[in-house]
């Protein structure tokens, strides 16, 4: 049942209209120009033709761009054995195609979700997270993860994230942009969903305690930076600056707000 005050989750429209915003903006430009130039017709066809090509380079290259910026790798099967059995399980149950994973070797316990669709999902996990989790929490917040996929959710706040990356260092409220695109209370819907998988809510309320309580993220690492890290900083499963939420945006998917809502499941 959902909660007052959260959001339903985003629609494939939302991620299609945001993948093809930069288009968008640069085909107005060259509009415009071939308009003061003289030549509207030229200026038609370089709009469409930059807009549409811009847009394919969003919507089919954000996962990977935003992999590569983090500095991740692509792994197989055999590289994370616990992991890929306990995904390999949870998409049979869920109705979902087995996602590709990267691994980040970073301390910070962390995990999120990329794609466009189904059957583009990644899902990123970093070296911390798999060393702190036994196995029941670590399938919690793999049925977490892939809880986004199974809604579509991820596909947004993909989109958003590439598109606003390249220039966060600038635009400060990057991360909240990408949070209000994405939507507020997703991660408590993510949860919800999880332990509707797993049958088993504690697993993922104590995963989300030691991850809260795990070390956040420090130079050199990108998640540490000012432009990947702060624009992906709401996609993380938790992450350590929402341990105390300044605004009623990060409210629903503060740890603590989670914790106590598993306790209750």
């Amino acid at each position: 049942m959902a909660q007052p005050g959260m959001a339903q989750p985003t629609g494939r429209g939302r991620a299609v209209v945001v993948a093809a915003s930069p288009g968008i903006v640069i085909a107005v430009v060259a509009l415009c120009v071939g308009i003061l130039l003289g030549a509207p017709l030229e200026g038609v066809a370089v709009a469409v033709v930059v807009g549409a090509g811009l847009f394919s380079l969003v919507w089919f290259g954000a996962a990977s761009f935003l992999v590569a910026q983090l500095g991740g790798s692509y792994v197989q099967d055999d590289d994370l054995p616990r992991a890929a059995n306990l995904i390999e399980g949870l998409c049979a149950t869920m109705g979902l195609a087995v996602p590709a994973m990267v691994l980040l070797d970073e301390p910070f316990r962390g995990a999120l979700t990329l794609g466009r669709n189904e059957r583009t999902a990644t899902v990123v996990l970093t070296t911390g997270l798999l060393r702190a989790l036994d196995p029941v929490e670590l399938e919690g917040v793999l049925a977490h993860e892939l809880s986004h996929v199974k809604s579509g959710d991820m596909v947004t706040a993909t989109m958003a994230a590439a598109v606003l990356l390249p220039v966060s260092p600038a635009f400060r409220a990057a991360p909240v942009v990408v949070r209000r695109l994405a939507g507020s209370g997703r991660e408590l819907r993510a949860d919800r969903s999880a332990c509707s998988v797993t049958r088993y809510p504690p697993g993922l309320r104590d995963a989300l305690v030691k991850m809260s309580a795990g070390p956040a993220p420090a130079p050199p690492s990108a998640l540490a930076s000012t432009g990947t890290g702060r624009v992906l900083t709401w996609s993380w499963t938790v992450v350590p600056e929402l341990l105390a939420p300044t605004d009623n945006l990060g409210l629903l998917d503060a740890p603590a707000t989670r914790v106590a809502a598993l306790d209750e499941a």
